[in-house]
């Protein structure tokens, strides 16, 4: 409260009749009432709450802008693989004078411990959940990611393929963080399985183990390539997987036989040498796009809504789907 001056006897329309009882004294109130501190906060809140979407998608672009980054990258990393060995990077290498060979899925072998539970996008947007103590297991071959790592610029990591895997010093490289094999966006656990450095691009295999541009034992080149180095994909965004586990290298379009969403699917938990793993397909942490990288360097972005037929011809390398260029 404020005690009104004698100096405003001057201003207009003062009476000093109003205030000339004995013991009188006039005060002026100051501040809010708590009705006034209520619409202000309430205001304040609608505010803070039309901001915070804003401040969502700003960070969620930037976050798509570096995933896209990453998968060019890789792509031009596969490009200078293919300039120096003349043919794209194998997915996995599986040698049929040492082991059995699968050609449509590498051979589970090593376990690691999963100390957090992991989680998993569906088409529908809800979460498949997987809960530790768990045993993962991942394969003792290895991937195009470990074998592109000089084109990745990462030729410290020193892994040694004459070695097992579980030799302690490939142990150790395939342990390592490579920032450029994972989307910023992903929601990964921090305390990963064994320690292992995540990889959440795949290549492609096409519709099936093989018709596509990275799968086992392939040497694909530009030359193999006739439904257009544009419309071919080489590799794409997926959920989880790690860059040093050939488990982790590729992934297949579904077809309509499969029954599956042409994004974000996760196969029902399966089980191998004591451990459990999943299969992914192509999917991203983004809402409403997967990023690609195609056989003529361009890499882009397509719609989560995508035709099925559209993305089975992507995926093929000599196909001859027609393909307009509208779509």
């Amino acid at each position: 409260m404020q005690r009104l001056s004698p100096a405003t006897s001057h201003l207009p329309g003062f009476r000093s009749d109003q205030f000339s009882r004995p013991g009188l004294t006039l005060w002026r109130r100051c501040g809010f009432t708590l009705i006034e501190l209520l619409v202000v906060m309430a205001i304040i809140g609608i505010l803070a709450a039309l901001l915070l979407p804003a401040v969502q998608q700003a960070r969620e672009a930037a976050r798509r802008k570096e995933c896209l980054n990453n998968i060019r990258q890789i792509n031009l990393a596969a490009h200078n693989y293919l300039d120096s060995h003349r043919t794209f990077p194998s997915g996995w290498v599986c040698n049929p004078n040492l082991t059995t060979c699968d050609i449509g899925l590498p051979r589970p072998m090593f376990t690691v411990d999963v100390m957090d539970q992991l989680k998993f996008k569906q088409p529908d947007n809800s979460m498949v959940e997987i809960n530790p103590p768990l045993t993962w297991v991942i394969s003792d071959l290895w991937g195009w990611q470990a074998f592109m790592l000089p084109q990745m610029d990462q030729s410290t990591v020193g892994i040694d393929y004459r070695l097992p895997k579980n030799n302690a010093s490939n142990w150790s490289g395939i342990q390592l963080r490579i920032k450029s094999y994972e989307c910023p966006s992903a929601s990964l656990s921090t305390n990963r399985p064994g320690g292992l450095g995540y990889s959440t691009y795949r290549g492609s295999t096409g519709t099936t183990a093989t018709n596509g541009t990275i799968f086992c034992n392939s040497k694909i080149s530009d030359k193999d390539i006739r439904d257009g180095m544009g419309n071919t994909i080489l590799f794409g965004e997926s959920q989880f997987g790690f860059w040093g586990d050939a488990l982790g290298c590729c992934a297949r379009t579904p077809v309509p036989a499969d029954n599956r969403s042409v994004f974000d699917w996760v196969s029902d938990e399966r089980k191998a040498s004591g451990g459990t793993y999943l299969l992914f397909g192509f999917g991203s942490w983004h809402n409403e796009v997967v990023h690609f990288a195609f056989a003529d360097g361009s890499c882009r972005p397509i719609a989560k809504n995508v035709d099925a037929a559209l993305m089975m011809a992507f995926s093929t390398r000599n196909g001859n789907e027609r393909i307009s260029q509208e779509d």
